[in-house]
């Protein structure tokens, strides 16, 4: 009778623990972000209780929930801040590899923001994919495939015009994002996932612009 509550508290432990990493404990590697996209916790749940569904993916009578195949998440990696030349502003991305925090030079957070669930991303390539790059929004591993690169970034006026004119002739109702005004400006971001797009600096919106 004296080992039933050490029993029970083990048993709490453990379910707690699951529930926090909202995933199947085949996942529960200790790499799960707190917050996870609706289709991240679905793909990761799906694929703990069905280790062969990224062989399932080409079969076009899949049940599968989620696109892509991934692998178990490993842990993020610190990354330098990255300073906006024109207003001062810094933006920062979190320990956690997923929150990015816009600073104004006064020391005022701005916002802090949460690309992968605000826009309900999927996992690819890895479980819980995390930001490995943040820079201006052309050059180096930014975003800067839809407009015209140069081989140095230049997040001047014109990349900014060129970002927004693109993402005004793309976006529809089906983005989860608002489109973006005139006058904003950008900042590229990536994850280790490949999955990579422009941050606008005005409100941390993230427009998802591909993967490879």
């Amino acid at each position: 009778m004296r080992d039933r509550p050490n029993i029970l508290r083990i048993a709490l432990s453990s379910a707690v623990l699951i529930a926090n990493l909202n995933v199947a404990p085949a996942f529960a590697d200790g790499n799960a972000p707190e917050q996870q996209s609706k289709c991240e916790a679905v793909a990761n749940a799906y694929k703990a209780k069905h280790p062969q569904a990224d062989n399932d993916l080409m079969n076009p009578n899949s049940k599968t929930p989620y696109p892509f195949p991934f692998r178990p998440a490993i842990p993020p990696e610190p990354l330098a801040p990255y300073r906006d030349p024109e207003s001062g502003i810094v933006f920062a991305v979190d320990k956690d590899g997923r929150h990015v925090t816009s600073t104004a030079a006064s020391g005022t957070q701005l916002w802090r923001r949460d690309p992968f669930v605000d826009n309900d991303m999927c996992p690819y390539r890895f479980a819980h994919p995390y930001i490995a790059w943040i820079g201006p929004p052309e050059g180096g591993n930014g975003a800067g495939w839809h407009v015209d690169s140069p081989s140095t970034a230049r997040p001047d006026a014109m990349t900014n015009e060129q970002i927004f004119s693109v993402l005004s002739k793309i976006m529809n109702s089906h983005w989860r994002m608002k489109p973006p005004v005139k006058g904003d400006r950008f900042i590229g971001l990536a994850f280790n996932s490949s999955q990579m797009g422009y941050v606008n600096t005005r409100n941390g919106d993230f427009y998802l612009m591909g993967q490879n």
